[in-house]
């Protein structure tokens, strides 16, 4: 009954605490409105047919600025931090010229002198208006110089598919502008989290977070720097539940991590047209206690540390307001080492315990060298886009993944037995040197065929070293069409291929039988597999190569969305997408032996695993998005249904069936059923609030016998039968919430603007999981698993955050 009145008061307090009557609009619907009423009282009204004409092209600008008013709207975190909103507003005011510049294309001989003498009288106050209404200020402070509106969710220019319908670039100019800064501190502790139902004890827990940044005009009209930086030590709760030979063991653990971070940028305004910027960030992390939870025990736990430093460097040309270039050069380097806490042979038992040493110890040190370019002029009819980016990377890694040995026992009674279904090692050459270079290009054109519809085509070259297969031109085309006043119908379709990166080179490559190769030995004595007795050793070696065929995977989209905004601040929109990969990568043992047999089919060679792309997947996704903006608070939900299928998912596992592929298609572990939703206000005195909801129906997840029914030393049968990832994980539903209080500085209301981005001091509770709701992690789906059918872990249980935040 708490709960649910708790709940009540969070979810119905922005409802009883508007403190106007009257709904925010987006900049340009508001715009839009005004031009209507402008005609209509000239006696020049828009026809039926100017109404959809104008809707496309203020549909995708209103998605545009959605995104910039969205963070004005925004109060997740407090008040809008300064920089932010400067930004923001700057942009939606170039947005908005833009805007009343390209309508003049919809008017009539009797409209357009009417249109002019209102830019030149009413108009101009009517954005004066606005921009006091966004900031409280009478000017934007800083100066948007070009903003690119990418509205075709299949442009060539990206080599994944985003989903998203529209994107902007914002360019600003350099020099112009208030300096901002802010200054954070979060921290949570034990104190005031709750116990995981899995644990017995409540680990000591720290978390501490603490994040700069400062920014401003060095030099007017010239030069912006900034400078921003994190720490975060944040040691990570989890737990251990599993079953010994001792007996049940269950604790309470935490698996700390410490990151920081410093960046700093500054950009150049070389002159009208040109601009340079120069950017470098340097990072490092230390990870303790890594791997221990679940069925882990303490002893398995590993530690490591990293660091991550790059330089980017672009020069900017706006040579118009419609045409852009720009150049990019990132020069990046990362190393990270990994060191197991205990030196031991690892030990599983499947489904019960684990323990011994962790398997994996290495470094790796890598270097990349990255160069990209855009070119896009937007004209009135075309639209054209060309650019390429490439890049050169090299790598030394020394791994030394089990080189001390594993052991995997099916059950319990056989780890008392003493003989595991296979002990594993590795030896060999740990160092490998590899390279690798990849490039991308692409040229696009939008063409708009009438006023109501734009069609969109494009194609993306890729290529690579490392791979033999070089015919990967990826067509792909797109349309936007005005159904109506407020409605806009999106579709299209694409190719997109996947790299074979390069790390996946380096686990073939290591494998090859001359740097590294593996021993199997089925049905091994523990704990000396190599001893006389019914162990068989695999002779003489196992190894991975490269199909003789390897090709670039792919994957075919398509998707097609309806959009509608009712009355300016409802949003509404659907969306159908469909996906099938094709020449997907996976692993395959070449000589496992044949059904019914025991021996492999090359009895003087091991396993023999094959990278290949013949693995095929499908997916349909459905979804339905909300947003309703009101004066003081915004509604956001999302639901999605996702239906996923494939026969393969992973690069270095096994299929259940090396001769019969398709018996492994199967769903992946998507939940079916998604839903999220935002409330964010802003209240009375300076308060905030934020209800987030979040649930779906469960993981899928794979029912395995837990033994080695078909004798290839890989211990993923299913049950005669059985589909992949059959079973269906418990239900997952948490709220979260944010409160805070802001105390401004300085005169004014603290109402003032949408933002309110006055300097202030911001005091805040972050409460994930706030009903301290049980929600069951994937349960264990091996048969011979004490845990079968079972939950072995939980989500976090409720979590408290306190900070401060000061910014100006």
């Amino acid at each position: 009954m708490k709960r649910a009145a708790l709940l009540l008061f969070f979810l119905a307090v922005p409802l009883f605490a508007q403190q106007k009557a009257t709904t925010t609009q987006n900049p340009l619907d508001k715009l839009h409105d005004q031009a209507k009423a402008v005609f209509e009282r000239a006696g020049v009204p828009f026809s039926e047919e100017q109404e959809k004409s104008v809707a496309l092209m203020i549909e995708d600008r209103r998605q545009a600025s959605e995104e910039l008013f969205g963070q004005l709207m925004d109060f997740r975190g407090g008040p809008v931090q300064g920089q932010q909103q400067d930004r923001a507003v700057a942009a939606i005011k170039w947005m908005h010229d833009e805007f009343r510049k390209q309508l003049r294309e919809y008017l009539t001989e009797q409209q357009v002198p009417v249109w002019e003498g209102y830019e030149s009288s009413d108009g101009v106050r009517a954005l004066e208006e606005l921009i006091k209404e966004l900031t409280g200020a009478n000017a934007p402070k800083q100066q948007t110089q070009f903003i690119r509106i990418i509205n075709n969710s299949f442009t060539a220019e990206q080599g994944y598919f985003s989903g998203q319908a529209v994107n902007t670039d914002v360019i600003q100019r350099a020099g112009i502008g208030a300096f901002h800064g802010n200054f954070g501190f979060q921290f949570k502790d034990e104190s005031l989290n709750a116990r995981n139902p899995f644990a017995p004890n409540k680990p000591s827990y720290q978390e501490r977070q603490t994040n700069f940044n400062f920014s401003g005009p060095v030099i007017r009209n010239r030069l912006t720097a900034n400078i921003n930086g994190n720490h975060v030590l944040r040691e990570n709760v989890g737990t251990v539940h599993a079953i010994t030979p001792e007996g049940p063991f269950d604790l309470g653990i935490v698996n700390p991590f410490t990151s920081r971070f410093v960046g700093a940028s500054a950009n150049y305004q070389i002159s009208d047209v040109h601009s340079f910027v120069v950017g470098v960030n340097y990072q490092t992390n230390i990870r303790k206690n890594q791997g221990v939870g679940g069925f882990n025990m303490p002893e398995r736990a590993s530690n490591g540390r990293g660091n991550f430093h790059n330089i980017n460097v672009t020069e900017i040309a706006v040579l118009s307001d419609k045409t852009l270039y720009r150049t990019n050069v990132n020069f990046w380097s990362d190393s990270d080492q990994t060191k197991p806490a205990k030196q031991a042979i690892t030990i599983d038992v499947l489904g019960a315990f684990g323990a011994g040493g962790a398997p994996y110890r290495g470094e790796n040190s890598r270097r990349g060298y990255y160069l990209s370019n855009l070119f896009s002029h937007a004209g009135q009819k075309v639209t054209f886009k060309a650019g390429f980016d490439g890049g050169y990377r090299k790598s030394r890694t020394i791994s030394e993944d089990n080189f001390l040995g594993s052991f995997t026992f099916s059950d319990l009674d056989a780890f008392h037995e003493g003989i595991a279904t296979t002990y594993r090692v590795t030896r060999g050459n740990p160092l490998l040197l590899n390279r690798q270079f990849e490039m991308s290009t692409f040229v696009e054109s939008d063409i708009k065929v009438n006023q109501r519809l734009t069609t969109m085509f494009g194609v993306r070259y890729d290529h690579q070293t490392n791979l033999r297969d070089h015919n990967n031109a990826a067509p792909r085309i797109g349309f936007a069409y005005a159904a109506g006043r407020s409605t806009v119908v999106r579709g299209g379709m694409g190719i997109y291929y996947d790299r074979l990166w390069d790390w996946i080179v380096e686990t073939v490559k290591r494998g090859d039988g001359n740097r590294q190769y593996e021993i199997v030995v089925n049905n091994a004595p523990y704990p000396e597999p190599f001893q006389a007795g019914t162990a068989t050793i695999n002779p003489p070696t196992s190894v991975r190569i490269n199909d003789p065929n390897l090709v670039a995977p792919y994957n075919i989209i398509s998707s097609v969305s309806v959009e509608r905004t009712f009355k300016n601040t409802l949003f509404v929109s659907g969306r159908y997408e469909f996906r099938r990969g094709v020449h997907q990568f996976r692993s395959r043992d070449l000589n496992a032996p044949l059904l019914g047999e025991s021996a492999r089919p090359d009895p003087t060679r091991g396993n023999v695993l094959n990278f290949e792309s013949t693995a095929l997947s499908r997916s349909q996704v459905l979804s339905l998005t909300v947003r309703q903006r009101f004066s003081i608070f915004n509604l956001n939900a999302t639901y999605s249904h996702y239906s996923q299928y494939n026969d393969g998912g992973w690069f270095f596992g096994t299929p259940s069936d090396n001769y019969n592929l398709r018996s492994d298609w199967g769903r992946t572990e998507t939940p079916t059923h998604q839903f999220n939703s935002t409330v964010n206000a802003k209240l009375f005195m300076g308060v905030f609030l934020t209800s987030t909801v979040v649930a779906n129906s469960g993981d899928h997840y794979n029912i395995t016998t837990g033994n080695d029914d078909n004798l290839d030393s890989n211990i993923n049968d299913r049950p005669p039968g059985t589909p992949r990832n059959s079973g269906d994980a418990p239900r997952f539903l948490t709220f979260n919430f944010n409160i805070s209080k802001a105390f401004f500085i300085g005169g004014g209301s603290s109402n003032g603007g949408a933002g309110s981005s006055r300097a202030n001091m911001n005091l805040f509770a972050n409460m994930n999981n706030a009903f301290n709701r049980t929600n069951y992690g994937t349960p264990s789906g091996i048969m011979t698993s004490p845990f079968f059918g079972q939950p072995y872990s939980a989500r976090n249980a409720r979590e408290i955050e306190v900070g401060l935040r000061f910014q100006l």
